[in-house]
């Protein structure tokens, strides 16, 4: 059988050959308070090396560690009871095994053999008379440096990984306990409380640990007085360590405790539980819920009566969750609760970086402030105040445990604060260049209309003189021609303007269409003459009927841009126009027999500054507004508008909008 060992390095030497002091009578173990456990297994489960406590009767064993199951290649359970030698074999002779043997009749001496494996000494086993029983330790050979002069209690505890402490009772007159002297301590207990064994012995452990916890040296008299055995879970505020410890007597006036660190295990609960009741604030879905159940857990697990948690902003704490609001220094005005950083703990923590505990501040009786910390910066504030008793060790570690986990989540607050800021700094920018913008239109609009509508005006009267000559007259009509088109263009970046800033809206009349199709006609004929195209009007109904309620200019105006279009991209045939009713709408339309639009560019036809054609090769005139400016207009009257066309074939555009009644309108 290959043996395995597992070898575990001692913290300290420097206890090698000090031997404890041990009370003298019976070393007995007794199970209590519940705890269904006794010294000698604590003992050796928490041995490093592999350890077997066994009776003197075929070596039965009574109690073995992990190390020692994984040597064996057994549960513990299927090794209880089982002989020593039946489970791990041995090339002892029976010499060998008589001197083991003779541990019983002298308990003072320590029995070494050296174990083969493969033709060489690999593992040493340590025998020794213990209690009522025997003890056997197998180590590795390499680590055997301990002399025979070791006692057997030695050998078992101080090579322990957990702190121990052997304890006698100080009793007055009356027989009561009042104090422990320290008989003994092992090299891990030196490491934990950070003290010299020549420091301690002799000496009172209430002295050594002058902050222990009232409910440690309660259990060490409970044990010395009962023999039973006690466990709990102390934390020492000096070290910053959580221990579970349990403690025992090996006779009356007489305790022992055993120190485990589970400073770790401590960490993993607390930030499991922290987690639990993150996740449940998540669960809730708002994000405003999620600080003030963090808030809530903080003050239920300190049980404090108020506090507040918030972020850092310049010299500012801006609160995401806050109760007690009454008690808080906020700032007059605030729409939330803000707290300024000036001469105060808040100050204090900003510069420190630590945890601050004050009393009597702000009418609270204490008030404990824990800095958020994100790559050494305080990025926020956890704030509790005026508890049930007091902050105590475990409160306080709590709350820097929670401050650590909030950290991501308030790092990804503060930065969705800020976007947010942004975005509306941004909006306000935006909507104050939209302003200026459209002042500067409507200045521009009123500077340029005014010398336009002047030169339209004496172009006018020029072409009514008697005096020009045919070349003369045919100048004046070029100005006023390109005057009233120059006023035209500007008037549609106007209206597409106010479009674009949501100024341009609804103002509906009753309007007879076949008078508005008549006008069209008169202002359109010459443009359509001067082409040589036939410009044909389509109505639908009599004169009488035709009535509708509606924007009548825009309407209109989305009528003449739509023509003006046609005849601009016709070279031949006709443009005509109409309209249909049915079903509650009345649908326009505009045809020509033009040069067509690819149906790749129907979808952003509508889009300002479009043309059909490439900007550089374009043989039209026109800056591309129309189209989007009739889009705008039909969208603000709740319509719609789209085209049919193909390349070389012409094109339709059709405009939709609800046909309203018009005998309610005007009764109204």
């Amino acid at each position: 059988m290959q043996y395995m060992f597992t070898f575990g390095m001692r913290k300290k030497e420097k206890m090698k050959n000090k031997i404890p002091i041990l009370p003298t009578g019976t070393f007995s173990i007794q199970a209590g308070g519940g705890m269904g456990c006794t010294l000698l297994d604590s003992l050796v489960d928490t041995h490093e090396d592999t350890t077997v406590f066994c009776e003197w009767t075929n070596y039965r064993i009574r109690s073995l560690n992990a190390a020692a199951t994984h040597l064996f290649g057994v549960s513990k359970d299927e090794a209880i009871g089982k002989g020593l030698f039946n489970l791990f074999h041995t090339n002892f002779t029976s010499e060998t095994l008589a001197q083991i043997a003779s541990l019983k009749t002298d308990p003072t001496q320590v029995v070494e053999l050296p174990i083969k494996q493969n033709g060489e000494p690999s593992l040493l086993l340590k025998a020794a008379a213990f209690m009522d029983g025997i003890l056997f330790i197998i180590k590795n050979i390499a680590k055997n440096n301990d002399t025979p002069e070791e006692t057997n209690f030695k050998m078992l505890f101080e090579n322990m990984s957990s702190g121990f402490v052997f304890l006698k009772g100080i009793t007055d007159q009356n027989g009561n306990i009042t104090g422990h002297q320290i008989l003994d301590v092992n090299s891990a207990f030196e490491i934990y409380f950070d003290k010299d064994r020549e420091q301690v012995i002799g000496k009172q452990i209430e002295d050594i640990i002058p902050d222990i916890d009232e409910s440690l040296t309660r259990i060490l008299t409970k044990s010395a007085l009962t023999g039973n055995s006690y466990s709990g879970n102390y934390y020492h505020s000096a070290t910053k360590k959580h221990f579970e410890v349990r403690t025992y007597s090996p006779r009356k006036g007489f305790s022992a405790a055993v120190f485990n660190d589970i400073k770790h295990e401590m960490e993993i609960r607390n930030d499991l539980i922290i987690k639990n009741e993150i996740s449940k604030a998540f669960a809730l879905g708002h994000d405003t819920e999620l600080y003030k159940v963090v808030l809530d857990f903080v003050l239920k697990t300190t049980e404090s009566r108020g506090g507040f948690i918030g972020y850092v902003h310049q010299k500012q704490v801006i609160c995401l969750a806050h109760n007690d609001k009454e008690k808080l220094p906020q700032i007059d005005g605030s729409k939330e609760l803000i707290l300024e950083i000036k001469d105060n703990g808040l100050e204090v923590v900003l510069d420190t970086k630590e945890q601050l505990l004050e009393t009597n501040v702000y009418g609270c009786e204490a008030i404990l402030t824990t800095p958020v910390m994100d790559n050494g910066k305080v990025i926020g504030i956890i704030c509790c105040s005026d508890p049930k008793t007091t902050f105590t060790p475990k409160s306080k570690n709590f709350v820097k445990g929670l401050a650590d986990y909030v950290s991501p989540l308030m790092v990804a607050e503060i930065k969705e604060r800020l976007y947010k800021k942004q975005l509306v700094e941004a909006k306000e920018r935006a909507e104050q260049n939209e302003k200026l913008k459209t002042a500067f239109l409507a200045n521009m609009s009123h500077e340029v209309r005014t010398p336009m509508n002047s030169i339209i005006g004496f172009g006018q009267l020029l072409s009514k003189s008697t005096t020009l000559n045919n070349k003369d007259r045919l100048y004046v009509d070029y100005i006023s021609q390109a005057s009233k088109r120059l006023l035209y263009i500007i008037e549609n970046i106007m209206e597409m303007s106010k479009l674009q800033t949501q100024q341009s809206k609804a103002i509906l009349s009753s309007v007879n269409i076949n008078s508005m199709f008549k006008t069209i006609y008169n202002e359109m004929e010459t443009f359509a003459n001067a082409k040589h195209i036939d410009l044909i009007a389509i109505p639908s109904l009599s004169d009488d009927e035709s009535n509708v309620i509606t924007d009548g200019y825009k309407v209109k105006k989305t009528l003449t841009c739509l023509i003006s279009n046609g005849i601009k991209f016709t070279s031949k045939g006709s443009v005509s126009y109409g309209y249909t009713i049915e079903d509650g709408y009345i649908t326009f339309y505009v045809r020509d027999t033009g040069i067509g639009i690819r149906k790749e560019l129907h979808d952003t036809i509508f889009t300002s500054f479009q043309q059909v054609e490439n900007v550089l090769e374009r043989k039209y005139d026109g800056v591309g507004v129309g189209l989007s400016l009739c889009k705008g207009y039909i969208d603000i009257l709740g319509g719609r508008i789209w085209l049919e066309s193909a390349p070389n074939e012409g094109s339709t555009f059709y405009f939709q909008l609800k046909n309203l009644d018009t005998k309610p309108y005007l009764l109204n």
